[in-house]
């Protein structure tokens, strides 16, 4: 019996079988997004209230939820306020501003005035890219 090693990128398993429709379209996703896939929020909120709550003290998700969304709307008012909104250890928000400036439209290569304008930049703290990039 005679095997032809395809790689699993042409549809075919180890074995030479052709792959399942699920199996194919797995293929092809993970081919597409080499990035792993971001958690939702509600898996963030679920493993959270898993990792903290105890027997003592049980930690609802619609109580992770609610933290979460209360850290929010401190970002946004600290940010809009201050100017910047840090989270020891993982980053900050800071506000800042663009100045006027020229550009060009791709379409048809027209020089254009792009108006000044303020944006939100978030920034990793070193502690976190030194723990990501190890």
């Amino acid at each position: 019996m005679f095997l032809l090693a395809l790689p699993s990128e042409y549809g075919y398993s180890a074995s030479g079988i052709r792959a399942s429709g699920a199996e194919q379209q797995l293929i092809l996703r993970r081919n597409r997004n080499s990035m792993a896939n971001p958690l939702s929020k509600s898996k963030i909120v679920a493993t959270l209230a898993e990792k903290v709550s105890t027997d003592e003290k049980p930690v609802s998700k619609k109580q992770i939820s609610a933290f979460f969304d209360e850290l929010f709307k401190l970002a946004v008012k600290e940010t809009k306020g201050a100017g910047k909104f840090v989270i020891p250890g993982l980053g900050r928000a800071v506000k800042a501003h663009r100045k006027a400036r020229l550009g060009r439209n791709p379409a048809t290569g027209e020089t254009i005035k792009i108006k000044a304008k303020t944006v939100v930049r978030l920034r990793a703290a070193k502690a976190f890219k030194d723990a990501v990039l190890k």
